[in-house]
């Protein structure tokens, strides 16, 4: 890693500040959709949706794993519960509509 590189500012103590209603926000976090249809996962590394589920759709780690039309994403009742971001998984983007 380059130690020269400068130190980013502050990022918790910002963004805490912004979303001290709702709780911090996993890593990667874009932004949010709703499930307008069910989606029944087919894979483990895909996320199952219920109509009205909102889902914090998260940045890929390695770009060329999307998938043109699929977005990654955690529920986030699940996110809320347990601040556990290993249950997130990718899901069709035509399920969902941005909130």
């Amino acid at each position: 890693s380059a130690g020269s590189a400068p130190k980013a500012p502050s990022w918790d103590s910002w963004s805490s500040a912004t979303d001290s209603s709702n709780g911090e926000l996993p890593p990667g976090f874009l932004y949010k959709v709703k499930a307008v249809h069910e989606y029944t996962s087919t894979d483990n590394d895909e996320l199952e949706l219920n109509i009205g589920d909102i889902v914090l759709v998260l940045a890929f780690e390695n770009p060329d794993e999307q998938d043109d039309g699929w977005l990654l994403g955690l529920k986030e009742s699940h996110w809320m519960q347990k601040k556990d971001i290993s249950a997130k998984g990718v899901f069709p983007e035509n399920f969902t509509q941005k909130v």
